[in-house]
């Protein structure tokens, strides 16, 4: 899964609301009560050169310390 949801099939308000995030110029996380990342939006790629993948579920201290 891109970003909302981390399995199954997203809802189409979800997949509406990626759809915007992602073809935004700014770069967006989103973070849970404990501080990790829930959703990234695309443009995290450009802004800190890592996937999607790579930053979801990280904590807000390993965001803010990451460098490309």
């Amino acid at each position: 899964a891109r970003g909302l949801r981390t399995g199954g099939a997203a809802s189409l308000h979800e997949q509406r609301l990626q759809t915007l995030v992602d073809t935004a110029s700014a770069s967006y996380v989103l973070v849970d009560i404990m501080g990790r990342a829930t959703f990234a939006s695309t443009a995290i790629r450009q802004l800190m050169g890592y996937e999607l993948h790579e930053v979801i579920g990280l904590d807000m201290f390993t965001l803010s310390t990451l460098t490309t």
